[in-house]
């Protein structure tokens, strides 16, 4: 049996169940905890489901990744690939400054980076990220074929809308999209 393509039944079926008290590791939405559980307080966040307990969230479910079909791009947005370079660009967000940036064109959604590759010989080499370096890097890291955990982008795989990446995750995104995985780091 072929698994389900992204969210499976439905789109509103966006996490998979981590809490014992409520079965396998199931597809949920946030309504069926309250239907097994009236009593109980929950809330979804970006990475999962929630329930309160004395006063504190603890994570039951959480998104769901996205099943992939071999050589297939994840159906990330616009709106991800903004935020990533936005990170990177904007707010300064390559860890350890291991490249400097140039011709940053927001409308295009592509900027270059340059990259000292040996310090003795002062060899410098410029890598353009597009759109299409952003989604490669979110794909390998989805695959597992890279070191960076999929923790990395799981919190905004349910929509790919979320837009305020963490500058740690946006340099993983884009080192592993042009690299394959992260060298500098």
């Amino acid at each position: 049996m072929k698994p389900e393509k992204y969210f499976g039944i439905d789109n509103s079926y966006q996490y998979m169940n981590l809490d014992e008290r409520y079965g396998d590791r199931v597809p949920v939405k946030l309504s069926d905890y309250e239907e097994f559980n009236p009593s109980g307080s929950f809330f979804e966040w970006e990475d999962g489901i929630y329930e309160r307990i004395d006063g504190i969230g603890v994570m039951i479910a959480e998104v769901r990744m996205p099943y992939l079909e071999e050589r297939e791009t994840p159906r990330v947005s616009r709106d991800f690939v903004e935020s990533v370079m936005d990170t990177i660009c904007v707010e300064g967000g390559l860890t350890n400054c291991w490249a400097w940036l140039s011709d940053y064109d927001p409308e295009k959604l592509e900027f270059s980076l340059r990259v000292r590759m040996d310090e003795e010989e002062g060899k410098i080499c410029i890598y353009r990220v597009t759109e299409e370096v952003i989604r490669r890097g979110v794909r390998i890291i989805l695959s597992g074929e890279t070191d960076v955990p999929i923790e990395a982008v799981r919190m905004y795989a349910r929509e790919w809308r979320y837009l305020d990446v963490d500058p740690v995750n946006a340099d993983a995104v884009i080192q592993v999209g042009l690299f394959g995985r992260v060298i500098f780091g």
